[in-house]
């Protein structure tokens, strides 16, 4: 099945990922590299790179609590199921490595890789909005002071997706919360929580990393344009004389 394809070559991937992010901290972090990547972006290209790693790190391993529910001939749940998925660590791994903490580095990845593209455009010409150059004189440390609550708050819905499951083996492990369990005040920070993620992540995130990108083409076409004309002023200048 689909499913069960994804959940076999998902570990290649990631360690494929996991490869290529720790290749570009090493590089960034490289001593010799120093004086050639001082510039703000390769900071915020290095956090990137963490956040990457710790999700890639976490999704790697979520093989311990994944079942393809897919009947075959084989036995009665698929192609592929873990032995330990029921296990209470295994469930609670989900619920706050998988769930959680994957969608929190996730918030931190798009913000970090935003702040990296802004910084590159930082560095093309010389005359730049209020905010551009504010980004591009924030340090890392302080973006991750500012945006630690942001990224800790906005996945807060991922919490209330599931439950340990300790006594219903025909139930999923772990087991999903139902709204109508939660008090209105729980399901009322469920909502707008899981609301507001999906929207800044869906939405927010996909609009906002290709405006950045094509304001920076944008730079580079203009920078490229004067380039040209300061040429065939010179050359004929050159030609009158």
């Amino acid at each position: 099945s689909i499913k069960f394809i994804l959940i076999i070559t998902m570990p290649i991937v990631c360690l494929i990922g996991i490869f290529t992010n720790s290749l570009v901290i090493a590089t960034v972090h490289h001593k010799p590299n120093e004086k050639e990547m001082k510039e703000n972006q390769y900071s915020y290209m290095s956090l990137n790179a963490f956040c990457n790693l710790f999700i890639l790190i976490f999704q790697s391993i979520s093989l311990i609590s994944e079942c393809d529910d897919n009947k075959s001939s084989l036995n009665s749940y698929g192609l592929f199921c873990s032995s330990v998925r029921e296990a209470v660590f295994s469930q609670f791994y989900r619920i706050i490595f998988l769930e959680y903490l994957s969608h929190y580095f996730n918030v931190m990845s798009n913000l970090s890789y935003i702040c990296y593209s802004i910084n590159r455009l930082s560095l093309i010409g010389q005359e730049h909005g209020k905010f551009v150059t504010k980004i591009s004189k924030l340090k890392v440390k302080k973006f991750i002071l500012i945006t630690f609550l942001i990224c800790l708050v906005l996945p807060i819905s991922k919490v209330f997706t599931y439950k340990p499951n300790y006594f219903r083996p025909e139930h999923n492990y772990p087991d999903y919360i139902e709204l109508s369990e939660v008090n209105k005040a729980l399901r009322f920070l469920y909502l707008t929580s899981s609301i507001l993620y999906n929207l800044i992540s869906s939405i927010g995130f996909i609009v906002a990393n290709p405006v950045v990108d094509i304001y920076w083409n944008k730079w580079n076409i203009l920078l490229a344009t004067k380039k040209e004309i300061a040429k065939r002023e010179e050359n004929t200048i050159r030609a009158v004389q």
